[in-house]
């Protein structure tokens, strides 16, 4: 399990390298319309349910920076977790401003890899007399 490095990372990969600090979480997912990006979804218990996001909030600014489509995986890059934000949205033909504290980035997203390791050990195994082939399922005394 990982974090999430993006708002569209889905997971099925390893998480590419970073600098090791942790990632920033508002969470909420988000929808691009043409260049307008409102909230899609609300996750229970996140910051951004803390304060009171809803599903089909406009998201206009971060920080008073406007915010697009071509701009939002850059803002969201420079959030660090427990430095609070100004988030300004349209809520219908309301505008409202939230002061959002991002939370470390859930280990949510998951990979598999297999792993050769295991396999290698138990052929030096068998070879040395250290495993009972036959105490492995299927095996037939072979592996």
């Amino acid at each position: 399990m990982r974090a999430a490095t993006s708002t569209g990372d889905t997971g099925g990969k390893p998480a590419p390298e970073s600098d090791g600090s942790p990632a920033a979480w508002l969470g909420l997912r988000t929808r691009t319309t043409g260049s307008t990006v409102s909230v899609a979804v609300v996750m229970e218990g996140g910051p951004a349910q803390d304060v009171g996001l809803n599903p089909r909030d406009e998201l206009v600014a971060i920080d008073g920076l406007r915010v697009s489509a071509a701009t939002l995986q850059r803002h969201m890059a420079a959030l660090t977790p427990d430095a609070p934000i100004a988030l300004t949205v349209f809520r219908g033909q309301e505008l409202l401003e939230f002061t959002v504290i991002p939370d470390d980035a859930p280990k949510d997203t998951c990979f598999l890899e297999i792993d050769a390791m295991p396999m290698l050990h138990l052929r030096n195994a068998a070879r040395t007399g250290g495993v009972q082939l036959a105490s492995i399922p299927g095996s037939h005394g072979k592996i």
